[in-house]
């Protein structure tokens, strides 16, 4: 039976597949695009749903937030390794920045137009935004990134990640990696213990994705992505699930010596707040973050093929084009928050209103490239269009 199991298994692997022949790794496509199908679930929400078995109902130590910053991380590092070494350093800097510019564009047209949206909409958490003096000075504190949004906020903290991902990547490709996880770490730690010392000279109005608390993840899948064929034999699912089982050893004695540490007096509340802050990026949650994704990705990789049969699907393309479908995803929550549906918003089982939002999120994901070349051919007879002056 044993033998079966192993033969069953090695039939399954990732490793076997027509997929694991090429340099892409589907494996993080698949896991991004469950993060986004998470998100999509939790920020519809409800009362209660089936759904949330599958993604935890943003009650677990870990979000999808959280996997969103790692996957991308590590896929930034990964893609830019090879830009570097078959293009060098200049190309590396001129993609990275090409990608921040394009990044803040999408973010600031996004706050803008979600924004307006949830306020003509009338939703619930657009009453819950910081009022601003009018909607130029809403516009010019998003322009200067002084201002985010509901749900855009991890767009402006990614924005700054990506910015930041240039010199990291070419101290980590000149072998300074342990140098930038230093000062990474370094500026995690002090916003954990000191907050107050974190410069406070760029404010950011309902922001809830400090920067100095969040980067360590990024930079921690940057090295790894770099990294990743050195790291190869460390990937393996053995030495992944020793990992994550030893993550979430050190999760208990964590949060035992926080127990102890704050005495019987303090609630369960002050622990969680503790150690799994979301907000602050706490120890708790890195290290929950750490042992989930060492499991998701041996999951993956053990059982790609009926994965990627009944899952893969909806989660590829969602994976594959994450920022698209995270946008659509803000306009799909909007409308299901809004007004116009509270008639029939049920109580309490929401699976409904979140199976269609994810519906409705894949289908504009597996429709983006036939929308793009039809844009690109009009974009291209306007451009050939003869320019005519009236008289």
């Amino acid at each position: 039976m044993r033998e079966g199991l192993r033969g069953l298994v090695a039939r399954w692997r990732y490793e076997t597949s027509p997929d694991g022949l090429g340099r892409r790794d589907f494996r993080i496509d698949l896991l991004r695009g469950f993060c986004i199908f998470v998100m999509i679930v939790d920020h519809v929400g409800g009362e209660s749903s089936w759904l949330y078995a599958l993604t935890g109902g943003n009650r677990l130590y870990v979000s999808a937030a959280e996997g969103f910053v790692l996957l991308s991380g590590i896929t930034m590092g990964m893609v830019h390794n090879v830009t570097i070494h078959r293009q060098g350093i200049r190309a590396m800097f001129q993609k990275v920045f090409g990608r921040a510019w394009f990044l803040y564009a999408v973010t600031v047209l996004l706050t803008i137009a979600f924004a307006a949206t949830s306020t003509e909409l009338g939703t619930p958490y657009a009453g819950l935004m910081t009022p601003a003096q009018g909607k130029l000075d809403f516009t010019f504190s998003v322009v200067t990134f002084h201002r985010t949004y509901s749900l855009t906020d991890i767009l402006v903290l990614y924005t700054l990640l990506v910015a930041a991902a240039g010199p990291a990547l070419w101290l980590i490709a000149r072998g300074y990696t342990p140098l930038v996880l230093g000062a990474s770490a370094t500026a995690w730690t002090i916003a954990q213990l000191a907050p107050e010392r974190i410069p406070r000279a760029w404010q950011i109005v309902d922001g809830g994705f400090p920067f100095s608390a969040w980067q360590l993840i990024f930079f921690l899948g940057l090295a790894i992505g770099f990294h990743r064929d050195r790291l190869a034999e460390y990937l393996r699912p053995r030495r992944l699930l020793a990992f994550g089982i030893g993550a979430l050893v050190a999760l208990y004695i964590v949060r035992a010596a926080a127990m102890a540490l704050l005495g019987p007096d303090d609630t369960a509340a002050d622990v969680h707040e503790l150690l799994f802050d979301k907000n602050a990026a706490r120890v708790g949650r890195i290290l929950a973050l750490f042992a989930a994704a060492a499991f998701a990705y041996t999951a993956v990789t053990l059982a790609w093929i009926p994965l990627r049969r009944y899952a893969g699907g909806v989660l590829l393309p969602m994976g594959q084009r994450a920022l698209f479908a995270y946008s659509v995803q803000l306009f799909a929550v909007a409308f299901f928050a809004s007004e116009l549906m509270a008639p029939v918003r049920l109580e309490r089982e929401n699976a409904l209103f979140q199976a269609t939002a994810v519906g409705m999120v894949w289908l504009a994901c597996v429709q983006q490239p036939r929308l793009m070349r039809a844009w690109g051919r009009i974009a291209a007879r306007v451009r050939l269009a003869p320019v005519t002056l009236s008289t």
